[in-house]
């Protein structure tokens, strides 16, 4: 894998097939038929997903076009290859401003009506709760969950990464006590208004300046050498 974009194309498929048994990825070699996973039978009909790497948020006539080039290219491919698509997929990281999903909303409800399939949309929001679900728990454990590897009490646990700040930041410690819980967490447990320090980027040690901090308004951000508020990865890209 080679970055943040394939991780994100990568998870969607191993998502897809946790939640759609049969699931298929498809190579891009040179072409992909619009189609990065697919389930069902390319002699007939099939469901597509297609990724796209938006973010900080879906918004703009960039993505638009996008979005709408990658429907086409799925469409045209079934028309030529011989089998249908009854259902496609949007799988993006982020949620859509307001123009763009008034602008979805519209595109989707002429596109289903034009091609009589089903048009849907996995968003931040909506890949959250199936992430969530029981049969994807092993997704989100291999993507999401702060601890992984193994302790030398034979507990599997993933090591401290920058996601625990990101939890921290949205659902404050009360909040993840029950991810803490899955292993080796008192090592991050915090002493009243002090610091936590956290493995970092691709498991490489973290220099004593870097720490997360967490005062009382829940606020949990990396502090430099400096001093200099930074930013945390986004919500789906984790070191693995």
């Amino acid at each position: 894998m080679g970055g943040a974009r394939d991780d994100f194309e990568a998870m969607i498929g191993q998502l897809a097939l946790a939640l759609t048994p049969g699931v298929r990825i498809i190579a891009a070699n040179p072409g992909d038929w619009g189609i990065d996973a697919f389930a069902g039978d390319l002699d007939g009909a099939v469901t597509v997903w297609q990724a796209k790497y938006f973010f900080p948020a879906t918004a703009g006539d960039s993505h638009r076009r996008q979005i709408r080039k990658s429907f086409n290219a799925a469409v045209k491919a079934a028309r030529e290859q011989g089998h249908t698509v009854q259902r496609w997929v949007l799988c993006v990281p982020s949620n859509m401003d307001a123009p763009t999903a008034k602008w979805w909303d519209d595109w989707k409800r002429r596109n289903e009506h034009a091609h009589g399939l089903v048009i849907e949309l996995w968003d931040e929001t909506a890949l959250r709760a199936r992430l969530l679900r029981p049969e994807a728990d092993h997704v989100r454990r291999h993507y999401y969950d702060p601890f992984a590897g193994s302790s030398s009490s034979g507990l599997s646990y993933r090591k401290p990464t920058r996601s625990v700040a990101r939890m921290v930041r949205r659902y404050g410690w009360l909040g993840i006590l029950p991810t803490l819980a899955i292993g080796a967490a008192t090592t991050l447990w915090p002493s009243a208004g002090g610091d936590v320090h956290i493995q970092a980027g691709s498991f490489r040690p973290v220099p004593s300046t870097t720490r997360y901090r967490h005062p009382e308004r829940r606020s949990c951000r990396p502090s430099g050498p400096t001093g200099r508020p930074g930013t945390a990865p986004p919500w789906w890209r984790q070191p693995r």
